[in-house]
């Protein structure tokens, strides 16, 4: 029985490239690499892991941050399973709230539906493109201050040659801002907000760790 599966993601074939892949869970000696996600370099480590992983499909750092949220999703239950346990700290009243179960196959899955947009800035006009995964390594690789996420976009839109005067230029925050909610209406793969536990303690709502999903 073959390891591999296909994956359908949630681009949809919209993003350049086919709508789906092959994948298979982790082997015994890879799960090591996926510890290795908590420490850093995540985007470039995960890269190179989905390259082991998965085939028929884009190279990994083509995939759009939605594809590549919902690879570790999969990651997670073609690995450990689909059954969850975890712990979490309760934000507005800081009790622990222990053993939460969890089936991962209720994660809403959002599909990519809007196509890449422009728009006109101080007479020139910009395309916003979907973040993908090469993106995000840039903006890792040159370890600024700054939010991950802001470097990403910027150098994604602006360009190789112009992010860096982009992100020191105070006139340009209007320009950010308009990308980023360009960028939003993109917004694919996993919907982990749409799901929400009860605080034992004070009913607040909890929201899933993320982080979890590197844990197996």
């Amino acid at each position: 029985m073959s390891m591999w599966t296909v994956t359908q993601l949630p681009s949809q074939g919209k993003a350049g490239y086919a709508q789906s892949l092959q994948m298979r869970p982790l082997t015994i000696g890879e799960l090591k690499d996926y510890s290795a996600l908590l420490t850093k370099d995540v985007e470039t480590r995960f890269t190179n892991l989905l390259r082991k992983i998965t085939r028929e499909g884009p190279p990994p750092e083509e995939l759009t941050i939605g594809d590549r949220d919902f690879l570790l999703l999969q990651t997670y239950i073609n690995t450990a399973g689909k059954d969850i346990k975890f712990d979490v700290t309760c934000a507005v009243c800081g009790s622990d709230n222990k053993g939460i179960e969890f089936d991962l196959l209720e994660f809403p899955v959002k599909e990519l539906e809007a196509e890449e947009q422009e728009f006109d800035f101080e007479e020139q006009t910009y395309k916003v493109p979907y973040l993908r995964g090469s993106h995000l390594m840039f903006a890792e690789k040159i370890g600024r201050n700054e939010d991950k996420l802001a470097v990403a976009l910027t150098y994604a839109t602006a360009g190789a040659q112009l992010y860096e005067s982009y992100l020191n230029d105070p006139g340009k925050v209007a320009w950010f801002l308009k990308v980023r909610d360009i960028e939003l209406t993109y917004k694919h793969g996993p919907d982990y907000d749409k799901v929400t536990f009860e605080c034992k303690e004070c009913a607040s709502a909890l929201r899933f760790p993320v982080i979890e999903l590197l844990s197996i």
